[in-house]
């Protein structure tokens, strides 16, 4: 990312273009229950960054937190399988990408909820704001946290 930015002549702070202006409550923090994850806005890099269990996650080529600047929580069906995918016989979970369902997007300190949808298996995500517009994502870091 930050070869990219320098490549660009942007700062590593420097807002890029492509990401949606939306308006929204706002959002010093989006917490993830399930996976015990909590993204905490910066404002000084008007990033967010993503503590996991405790342990806030880093760039291991940077050695610095990861620089989030959009986080979306995307909530879509999940079923088990018969897959066995640990030593404990903990089996497989299948998250249903190919559907459509609700989404929160935090950004710039900011949240706005929409919508997700899919036209099948080898097609993008598509992410609608709830007023129908559709959302751009930037050209930067964007985590998707995928829940039931």
């Amino acid at each position: 990312m930050q070869a990219a930015e320098a490549a660009k002549g942007l700062a590593p702070n420097q807002p890029v273009l492509g990401a949606s202006a939306f308006s929204g409550d706002d959002a010093r923090e989006a917490t993830v229950p399930l996976h015990r994850s909590v993204y905490g806005y910066d404002p000084d890099t008007a990033t967010y960054s993503k503590t996991e269990d405790g342990h806030r996650l880093a760039d291991a080529a940077l050695g610095q937190p990861l620089r989030i600047q959009m986080v979306i929580v995307l909530h879509t069906k999940v079923s088990v399988t018969s897959i066995v995918e640990d030593v404990n016989g903990a089996p497989g979970l299948d998250y249903d990408l190919d559907a459509s369902g609700q989404a929160e997007v935090y950004s710039r300190g900011k949240k706005a909820t929409g919508t997700w949808s899919s036209a099948g298996r080898n097609a993008p995500l598509d992410f609608k704001l709830a007023d129908g517009s559709k959302l751009s994502l930037p050209r930067a870091l964007v985590w998707v946290d995928v829940v039931p």
